[in-house]
């Protein structure tokens, strides 16, 4: 079963009922401060802060951030880049490399 919706721009969907992330140029150019951001754990949390954004050497954006983690005060560290799935714990653990590599090819 897939599902594809949006929660603050962030695009995404859920597959096996594991959240998945490729983000656009435009998802990342838009996060701010108080969106809600994946983390390492395939949730979705609150940011909390944004480290760093830039372009990469091939033109590709990119973010850092930290989300909430078991409230505010502690936190988790995060980053995307434009057209790269999200690799997350979950994700890695219930699909191999070249399954993660045909997914991101779908999304």
């Amino acid at each position: 079963m897939q599902v594809s919706f949006t929660t603050n721009s962030m695009r995404h969907k859920i597959i096996d009922g594991l959240l998945v992330v490729k983000p656009t140029k435009e998802d990342i150019d838009n996060l701010k401060v108080g969106d809600f951001a994946p983390n390492c754990f395939g949730k979705f949390a609150k940011v909390k802060s944004i480290t760093y954004r830039g372009i990469d050497v091939n033109g590709k954006a990119y973010v850092g951030y930290y989300v909430e983690w078991h409230g505010e005060n502690s936190s988790i560290s995060e980053s995307l880049k434009e057209d790269d799935l999200l690799i997350t714990v979950p994700l890695s653990c219930k699909y191999s490399a070249i399954e993660l590599d045909n997914i991101s090819k779908l999304i």
